[in-house]
């Protein structure tokens, strides 16, 4: 059987040493070397990976692809009532989500809840992450009211959990994004200074870290203050490229920071 966890700790290097463009390739040939061992478990959690990478470089079609390969295992393998199944659709929605198919994407976090319900509690972490995540296809869609209150329900959860410090941060970063977008400026401010904070004292690095960056940027340009939202882009934009290098994400942060820079200097 192959070493999955020997894989995983070979791609926190490859992330940690900023050698971006090695994991593509990292990853399809353990995709390759799991397939000739007839490890289906190595090969769905190596598919969930390729799906999160290509989302987080914004290669959408390539992470849908590979939506379908792990679906079609999944199948093979039987398992297409567990958790763990549960747990892979979701990966499949946020891809989904990612690529602007919303009601895709709404279908499949259905699907997520009809296993998960009667499975494990309602109390459960997973159910949390299913709700933050069913929160940013509300936001998506423009429903915000919907996403703040699927992020409370998330909330609820994970405030019950002592170990649960990185959900929780999660989870208040993506409610003051939604609360940014409902125009609660106040409330999302207070939200994601809070989690910008814990991000901070946790010293937790990459895209959410990032996301609560920008998105607390954006409250201060919205609120007229320049020079903040000029500081918290930045940060952003470090953060991210630090990470994953340059990506489409990476270069909307440049855009957003480029007009801050251009209204300072009118």
């Amino acid at each position: 059987m192959m070493d999955i966890n020997g894989v995983f700790s070979d791609l926190e290097r490859l992330f940690a040493e900023n050698r971006i463009s090695e994991v593509e390739r990292y990853l399809t040939q353990a995709l390759s070397e799991a397939e000739y061992e007839s490890d289906r478990e190595a090969m769905l959690a190596i598919y969930n990976e390729l799906i999160s990478f290509h989302m987080t470089m914004g290669e959408h079609e390539k992470a849908l692809y590979f939506c379908r390969q792990i679906m079609r295992l999944a199948d093979k393998m039987d398992m297409t009532d567990t958790v763990l199944y549960g747990t892979t659709l979701m990966n499949v929605a946020k891809a989904n989500c990612a690529s602007g198919n919303l009601l895709e994407a709404l279908a499949y976090y259905r699907k997520v809840k009809d296993i998960y319900d009667g499975q494990i509690s309602p109390y459960d972490v997973k159910f949390a992450v299913y709700y933050n995540n069913l929160a940013q296809v509300y936001q998506e869609l423009g429903d915000y009211d919907r996403a703040v209150t699927a992020l409370e329900d998330a909330l609820r959860i994970i405030e019950r959990h002592e170990n649960a410090g990185h959900e929780i941060v999660t989870t208040y970063a993506n409610l003051g994004e939604s609360l940014l977008r409902a125009g609660r400026l106040e409330e999302a401010g207070d939200r994601l200074r809070d989690a910008v904070r814990r991000y901070q004292l946790k010293g937790e690095h990459g895209e959410h870290y990032s996301a609560a960056l920008a998105a607390l940027a954006e409250v201060y340009y919205r609120q007229g203050n320049l020079t903040e939202a000029q500081k918290f882009y930045e940060l952003a934009a470090a953060e991210l490229y630090d990470v994953y290098g340059d990506s489409d994400a990476y270069r909307v942060i440049l855009n957003n920071l480029a007009t801050v820079r251009a209204k300072l200097q009118q």
